[in-house]
């Protein structure tokens, strides 16, 4: 087991980039020195530069998603959400999704599509086809946009990816180890995924350490079924991995599950806990900021209801203190989001903001038992990933998946356990039916049981494998 959580050296760094570089003919486009060069001509549009405004000024940032094959509809998308959003509230920054070839670094199959999406004039692919493109040309999306823009990335392997879009100044990318693999993989082993995203946030360290600031995005979507716990490990772990590479500037991000009270003590145990185990690490000098992301279970097929559903998850971003807000939109149950419902969403979420804005949850006995049990997992996982790994997180975070104390429900890769069960209490958060082989303190069980006891009792049931099914498609039925 190679793979320990300490900075790649220049020469392991520069090796592998040569293999990046080759994965696909632009990759020979890309010059470092030239690339500073380009992106000091964008110091204010830059994600970590707007992120840490908005923090400094009390402000929320929308960040609405958008993705198209040919260059002209993904161009005239983002212009057209611009132009819309025009007179709203203050602050946006644009996530561009690759399509779904490019995401698993099938770039032959990205450029039939993409061909195809020129002769067709309509496009053939889920998303924008960045590495085919090249830098010159991704070049003139960053150009063409007064927003700043983010690499959002699902796939094993968004190295030269990232490469383009630093290269064609674009400011921000997803740093994803383990949401990654537990979200989107299936056969990649986490020893590999990790030295991939550590070749990712040493580029973005590179840049960093040369005046052009990159936004790490570090996130736990996940599968939209995970214990509050869960998803600040997968953060925090993360996060301590990623400035060891030359990370200076997150924006920490958590898939909310819609329980008001939950998700907010989630996101403030999540401050609190990264700024403890960086100060613990001796890393002093780290810009922090947060965001949500929108509920990612079973979402509605009705519009007006996924209407309903974005507006509840940018109510919960708000109260619960968020510098930023990830949109969906209502087309997502059945496609891929358009500019005009895009935006749409983005408008209400900019008037919530304006109506909600400086309102928080109000202290209470409730969320302060939340937050202290939440903190106590959290604490005992990642204290037992750094006793299992001999003082390396990397290699505990390894052991973790296969000792089982790493573990969730509903994912795709194989390498992970899945002896965790989970159901909704009374009021709707999210608590261990079964917690597996994850080192839960003896107190947080007790907490979650007697929760459950709570709803078996409201609803005459005895809680089981019946109920988490109920309980998965919950936000996206239309009655109880």
């Amino acid at each position: 087991m190679n793979v320990r959580c300490k900075r790649i050296s220049d020469e392991e760094f520069y090796t592998t980039r040569k293999e990046v570089l080759s994965q696909w003919p632009t990759g020979k486009d890309i010059d470092l020195a030239e690339s500073v060069a380009y992106r000091q001509q964008f110091p204010e549009k830059n994600c970590a530069v707007v992120m840490q405004k908005a923090k400094e000024n009390n402000q929320i940032i929308c960040v609405p998603q958008f993705g198209r094959a040919p260059f002209e509809a993904c161009l005239s998308g983002l212009q057209y959400m611009e132009d819309e959003l025009r007179g709203f509230n203050d602050g946006l920054i644009f996530n561009i999704f690759s399509d779904s070839y490019t995401r698993k670094s099938n770039f032959a199959l990205a450029q039939k599509g993409l061909d195809r999406s020129i002769k067709d004039g309509a496009t053939a692919l889920n998303g924008y086809p960045l590495v085919n493109y090249g830098v010159a040309q991704t070049r003139k999306l960053q150009e063409a946009i007064k927003t700043p823009l983010i690499l959002v990335t699902a796939d094993e392997d968004s190295r030269l990816q990232l490469e383009i879009a630093l290269a064609s100044g674009w400011s921000g990318y997803s740093s994803r180890t383990l949401t990654e693999v537990i979200s989107h993989c299936k056969n990649i082993p986490l020893e590999e995924m990790i030295r991939h995203e550590q070749y990712e946030d040493r580029l973005a360290g590179y840049y960093n350490e040369r005046g052009t600031p990159v936004l790490s995005h570090t996130t736990s979507n996940l599968t939209g079924y995970d214990m509050a716990a869960f998803h600040i490990i997968v953060v925090l772990t993360q996060i301590m991995m990623s400035v060891e590479q030359g990370v200076k500037h997150i924006l920490w991000c958590h898939g909310i599950n819609m329980n008001l009270v939950q998700d907010v003590a989630m996101m403030r145990v999540t401050e609190k806990l990264a700024d403890y185990y960086l100060k613990q690490r001796g890393h002093h000098d780290i810009t922090l900021t947060s965001t949500i992301y929108s509920y990612l279970g079973a979402w509605p097929p009705n519009a007006d209801a996924a209407t309903g559903l974005i507006a509840w998850n940018s109510i919960i971003g708000i109260m619960a203190g968020a510098n930023a807000i990830f949109l969906k939109c209502a087309d997502e149950a059945y496609g891929t989001p358009t500019k005009e419902s895009m935006a749409s969403a983005t408008k209400m979420c900019k008037q919530l903001i304006r109506l909600l804005r400086n309102q928080t949850l109000p202290e209470s006995p409730e969320l302060t038992l939340e937050e202290y049990m939440i903190e106590l997992e959290v604490r005992a996982v990642i204290d037992k990933l750094f006793e299992i790994g001999d003082g390396d997180l990397a290699t505990g975070m390894i052991k973790g998946v296969d000792l089982g104390f790493l573990d969730t429900m509903f994912s795709p890769w194989r390498w992970l356990k899945g002896n965790v069960l989970m159901v909704r209490d009374a009021r709707g958060a999210l608590r261990y039916l079964d917690h597996g082989n994850i080192p839960v303190p003896q107190e947080v069980i007790a907490f979650n049981k007697e929760k459950i006891a709570d709803r078996e009792r409201r609803d005459n049931i005895t809680a089981d494998l019946n109920t988490l099914i109920q309980d998965v498609g919950w936000a996206s039925r239309l009655k109880d």
